[in-house]
C-alpha cells in the first residue's frame, strides 16, 4: 500500500508521480482488459501493454507539468531492450500451445508484456500519427466492446480506420515486432551511406537470422525529419545516411524505434551541468530535468567522482548533526541517502536504520530502507539480512525487496545469494522470482552457474520456468 501513500513536504515529487501513474495504468485496465479482453494469455500484452502505454497519456493529460512522456525511454524503453537482449525472451504474441499451465501463463508477466508492448504502440503511433493512433483506438474499443480479441483485430481494424494506407499495411509492420523475441540494432555508415541490422543479443555466441521491418525517423544538420524503412538484414546504400559535408546525422528521432540506440556521457559534464541545483538542494522546474538530476548524480557519485561524494556525504552529514531538520530536497534524498551510506561507515547506517524505524511517512521509510542496502561494509548488510528475518524490524511484504536490494549491491550479491538459500521458505512468500533475478544479474563464473542449475530443482515450485531459463542465461 505504500506505493499509493503521499504526503506533501515529505514525499517527493518522483514518488507523487508513481503515484499517478499507477492509478492511470489500473484505470486503463476498464478499458484494455474488463471492457476488450485478449483472447488468450498468449497476448496478454494487449492488457498490460496498453494499459502501460495509455498510463503515459493519462498522467500527461491530469498532470502536464510531470512531462511524463519524456521518461518512457528511461522507464520502460531500456528496461524491455535489457530483457528483450536475452535468448530466453519471448515474443509479444507467444504461439497459444506455449502458454497452457499456471507457470507459463504467469511467466507472460514481465517487461516483454508491458514495457516491450508499451513502446511498440508508441512506435506504431508515431508511423500512422499519434491523432490517428487514437481515434483508431477509440474506434477499436467501441466495436469490441465486451469481446475477446486477438492482436490481428487491431492490425486490421486500426488500418480500415487509416485514411493513409501507407508504404506497408499494419500487420505487415507489426507481425515480427510483436511475434518475434528481441529486437534489431541498426549500424550506420554516414560515409558510404550502407545501413544494416542485426539482432542484438548478449550472448554473442548466439545465431540468429532475425530481421524486422524497421521505420527508422532521422533528421541532419541540413534538414527536417524524414522517415526511411530497412526491408532486409542488409547492408544496403541509403542516400539519406551519407554526411556529404561532414553534417550531423540523427536517426531514431526521440527513440520511438524500438531498436537500441547508444551513446557516450561524459560523467563530470553532466554532474556539473546540475552542480548549481544540486548544492543549494533545488531542483529545475523542468521535469524530464529532475530526472536527469537523479541519474546525473547516481552515475557519477557511483562512478567515484569525488565532489559528487563530498556533496553527498555533506547533506547528509547535516542532516545527522541537526537530527530533526532535513533540508535535503525530496526528490534528492533516494539518491542523496543511498550514495551517503555507501560512502560512510558504522554511524551514517545506523542514523539511517534510526531514521528507518521512527518515521511514519511510507515513501521516507522505503527511500531509507533500500539506502540502508547501500552500505559496502559486508558486517553491515549481513546484520540487515538478519533484520530481515524479524518482521518486527522489516514486514514480511518488504522482505523480497530488501534482499533484492542488497543483491544489487556488489558488495552484498553474495552474501544475498546465501542467505535467499538458507532461507528460501521464508523470503520466498514474497517475490522469489525477483530474487533470483537480483542475484543471477551479478554471476559470471562456472561455479555460480553450477549453483544455480543446483538450487533450480528446490525452487521450481516457486517460480516460472521462464525466470530460471532468463538467470541461467545470464550466468552462462
Amino acid at each position: 500500500e505504500g506505493a499509493l501513500l503521499y504526503q506533501e513536504g515529505v514525499s517527493s515529487w518522483l514518488h507523487k508521480e508513481d503515484i499517478v501513474h499507477i492509478i492511470c495504468h489500473e484505470l486503463a485496465h476498464q478499458w484494455f482488459g474488463n471492457l476488450v479482453t485478449m483472447k488468450w494469455w498468449n497476448e496478454i500484452w494487449l492488457n498490460e501493454g496498453f494499459a502501460s502505454y495509455m498510463s503515459y497519456m493519462a498522467v500527461d493529460d491530469a498532470e502536464p507539468s510531470f512531462q511524463i512522456k519524456d521518461t518512457m525511454v528511461m522507464s520502460d524503453l531500456h528496461f524491455a531492450l535489457e530483457e528483450d537482449a536475452l535468448t530466453s525472451s519471448h515474443p509479444l504474441s507467444t504461439p497459444l500451445e506455449e502458454v497452457q499451465t499456471t507457470s507459463q501463463i504467469l511467466g507472460m508477466f514481465d517487461a516483454i508484456s508491458y514495457s516491450k508492448g508499451a513502446m511498440v504502440l508508441r512506435m506504431l503511433a508515431d508511423v500512422v500519427e499519434q491523432d490517428v493512433f487514437d481515434n483508431s483506438i477509440k474506434a477499436y474499443l467501441k466495436a469490441f466492446r465486451g469481446k475477446n480479441v486477438e492482436q490481428s483485430d487491431l492490425w486490421n481494424f486500426i488500418q480500415s480506420i487509416r485514411q493513409d494506407k501507407g508504404v506497408f499495411s499494419i500487420s505487415t509492420l507489426m507481425e515480427k515486432w510483436t511475434t518475434q523475441m528481441g529486437f534489431p540494432v541498426i549500424t550506420i555508415n554516414t560515409t558510404s551511406g550502407e545501413i544494416y541490422q542485426k539482432h542484438f543479443l548478449y550472448n554473442n555466441s548466439a545465431e540468429s537470422d532475425l530481421s524486422w521491418l524497421i521505420p527508422i525517423k532521422y533528421m541532419t544538420a541540413i534538414s527536417s525529419a524524414s522517415r526511411v524503412w530497412l526491408e532486409v538484414r542488409g547492408p544496403v546504400r541509403k542516400e539519406e545516411f551519407i554526411s556529404k559535408k561532414n553534417e550531423w546525422i540523427l536517426a531514431n528521432i526521440n527513440c520511438t524505434g524500438y531498436y537500441r540506440v547508444y551513446l557516450r556521457e561524459q560523467v563530470k559534464g553532466l554532474y556539473n551541468f546540475f552542480k548549481n541545483y544540486t548544492d543549494t538542494s533545488t531542483v529545475p522546474e523542468d521535469h524530464s530535468l529532475q530526472h536527469n538530476q537523479i541519474l546525473a548524480i547516481d552515475v557519477a557519485c557511483s562512478n567515484g567522482l569525488p565532489e559528487c561524494i563530498e556533496m553527498a556525504q555533506s547533506k547528509f552529514a547535516a542532516w545527522m548533526k541537526s537530527n530533526d531538520t532535513n533540508n535535503i530536497h525530496t526528490n534528492l534524498r533516494a539518491v542523496i541517502y543511498c550514495q551517503a551510506v555507501a560512502a560512510g561507515d558504522k554511524k551514517e547506517w545506523e542514523f539511517a536504520w534510526e531514521k528507518f524505524q521512527s518515521s511514519t511517512d511510507t515513501s521516507e521509510k522505503d527511500q531509507l530502507r533500500k539506502a540502508l542496502a547501500c552500505t559496502r561494509k559486508t558486517w553491515l548488510l549481513n546484520r540487515y539480512l538478519e533484520y530481515t528475518l524479524d518482521p518486527d524490524k522489516i514486514r514480511l511484504m518488504d522482505v523480497a525487496t530488501t534482499v533484492y536490494s542488497i543483491a544489487q549491491n556488489a558488495a552484498g550479491q553474495a552474501l544475498a545469494w546465501n542467505f535467499i538459500r538458507a532461507n528460501w521458505d521464508y523470503v520466498s512468500q514474497g517475490d522469489p522470482a525477483a530474487l533470483i533475478m537480483s542475484v543471477a544479474s551479478r554471476f559470471s563464473t562456472k561455479f555460480e552457474l553450477e549453483e544455480l542449475m543446483r538450487f533450480a530443482t528446490k525452487a521450481e515450485e516457486h517460480i516460472a520456468d521462464i525466470v530460471m531459463m532468463k538467470a541461467v542465461e545470464q550466468t552462462q
